[in-house]
């Protein structure tokens, strides 16, 4: 395991520590929690650790109230489930109503081993009856109801409604609660959505976006085929085919059709992405190429990949400026969403060099590394005498120009055996210098002679400062960092962090924990399921508990 994502279950565990596990968070706790680590990481990278999806880092970003939920538990294991179903049946608890105070009753045993929104779904309650229930004293909510929707209660809705005249009328959240209210204890909101022909997609925008309205009660959910090849039969006769059309073209073509499909239908038959349809439709100079054939685009792909390579922009750095520069050839014939695509660009690393003047991002990123050049490199430089021998940034880059046109940098630190903190360390102070191609019982051996000498001046289990840290480092520094040296103490990266830069502070010397991590790592690396009796035995081999 990299000492990259060590250092991200460092974290973790730390904050776990802390009692952030589940817990919702605004972006003012956020950047509370992201403190210690600014100048270590972006910001995007801290949300990875956090398990935040970048959706809901943008909401709590965007929106003075908006909570995500950090370090989410695993789902609860069916063994889990069913005793605490089984439990409550045996209680009498099937159908019946219960309000928040027993609901917290019914959830307290099990707190530490589930999210509430965990208990909730066991109990088959839907979100909105669970927030009802939350935030209205006087509210109920029926729990282990004994069955889905019935196909007799959702032909009588269906009925019901397209009697009122609801039949493909466009709804928002509000009447979408007013027509779900009767029904409430009988379902979820996303059963009554799906009832009404309300994908989870639409159902999340009209729930998220009080302007959004959602079509429901559609006659049909999918084009007929039929139709589908009349349309594309018609519009290549009028030689359409590749051609490139703008959003008011788009709607004089789908004109004939509009009683029969929707907007989104008619794109999606002409091969246009939703990007591109958006795109279109917001941008009035915008154009996208329609019918596309697939020996088209693959020729076009290639075209532009080998121009680039060409021009040397494999593995090369670039900021907005000039990615719009290398579009501008073709930007009628695709979004740029979609040359980003070809470029190799995820959609984060484009959304940042696009919204953060100064940011770059590596385009037409070489495949892995093969095994055969990796072993040949390794050869070569243990032939040199590179083993165990420390480096600067200077001599890296001298050892990394023969294969700079076949990987990254960061590619060959990795073929190194190199840290990342390590290769940031070399790389950003002039005399710093970072061990290379060690061997295992080089490590193991060191690392074991300094947890003896620890433990013979009684510095287990100690509170030291950063002063008396850098004492007891001084004997070690030309062999390995000072992060090195801190794992090996069994001093998290943020416990380090902290006694580094804010005097005073102190933290405990525990060389158990890298114990720990390396037995957890060992146990995780085989794969299989280990007895009782086996765990006990490691742990008492390894003097833990």
């Amino acid at each position: 395991m990299s000492e990259y994502k060590e250092i991200n279950e460092i974290i973790k565990e730390e904050l776990k520590e802390k009692g952030y596990t589940n817990k919702l968070i605004d972006y003012t706790e956020f950047l509370s929690l992201y403190e210690p680590y600014r100048d270590k990481m972006k910001e995007s990278d801290f949300v990875n650790i956090l398990g935040m999806s970048y959706s809901s880092y943008r909401n709590i970003k965007s929106k003075p109230n908006g909570k995500a939920r950090i370090l989410k538990t695993e789902k609860v294991n069916k063994e889990l489930q069913e005793e605490i179903i089984s439990n409550l049946k045996e209680k009498g608890y099937t159908n019946k109503s219960i309000d928040y105070t027993e609901f917290l009753s019914l959830y307290e045993p099990y707190r530490n081993k589930m999210t509430e929104l965990d208990f909730v779904n066991i109990l088959e309650m839907s979100d909105g009856s669970y927030k009802d229930i939350k935030y209205n004293p006087n509210r109920k909510a029926k729990i282990l109801k004994t069955e889905k929707v019935n196909k007799e209660l959702e032909e009588e809705i269906i009925n019901n409604l397209k009697e009122k005249g609801y039949t493909k009328k466009l709804i928002d959240y509000t009447e979408f609660l007013s027509l779900y209210e009767p029904y409430r204890d009988k379902m979820k909101e996303s059963d009554f959505a799906n009832i009404l022909g309300i994908y989870y997609l639409g159902y999340n925008k009209i729930k998220n976006n009080p302007n959004m309205k959602a079509r429901i009660l559609k006659d049909e959910k999918v084009v007929n085929k039929e139709l589908e090849k009349e349309i594309i039969r018609n519009l290549k006769e009028k030689g359409y085919t590749n051609k490139s059309i703008d959003y008011i073209e788009f709607l004089s073509l789908y004109e004939p059709y509009k009683d029969k499909i929707t907007k989104s239908d008619f794109a999606n038959i002409l091969g246009i992405t939703y990007y591109n349809y958006i795109n279109i439709k917001s941008k009035p100079n915008v154009k996208t190429k329609i019918l596309k054939t697939e020996k088209v685009k693959e020729e076009l792909e290639k075209e532009i990949i080998s121009n680039l390579k060409e021009k040397g922009y494999i593995n090369k750095s670039i900021d907005y400026t000039e990615f719009l520069s290398l579009y501008e050839p073709y930007k009628d014939e695709m979004t740029e969403r979609d040359f980003a695509n070809i470029l190799g660009l995820s959609y984060c690393n484009y959304f940042k060099i696009k919204c953060k003047q100064g940011m770059k991002a590596r385009i037409l990123k070489t495949g892995k590394v093969n095994k055969e050049l990796q072993e040949e490199i390794i050869r070569n430089l243990k032939e040199k005498g590179y083993t165990n021998k420390l480096i600067d940034y200077t001599e890296f880059l001298s050892l990394y120009e023969p294969y700079k046109d076949k990987m990254t940098e960061r590619d060959f630190v990795n073929i190194l055996g190199m840290s990342y903190s390590s290769y940031r360390n070399i790389k950003s102070k002039p005399n710093g210098k970072a061990r290379i191609l060690k061997t295992e019982k080089v490590k193991e051996e060191l690392q074991e002679k300094i947890i003896s000498n620890l433990k013979e001046k009684g510095y287990i289990n100690k509170l030291i400062d950063y002063t008396e840290f850098l004492s007891l480092y001084e004997p070690y520094k030309d062999k390995m960092t000072e992060i090195d040296f801190a794992n090996i103490l069994g001093i998290a990266y943020g416990n380090y962090y902290n006694i580094k830069y804010k005097q005073g502070v102190k933290t405990k010397i525990n060389t158990k924990r890298e114990i720990i991590k390396r037995l957890k790592y060992q146990i995780n690396l085989e794969s299989r399921k280990y007895s009782k009796q086996e765990l006990e035995d490691i742990c008492q081999k390894n003097d833990v508990t």
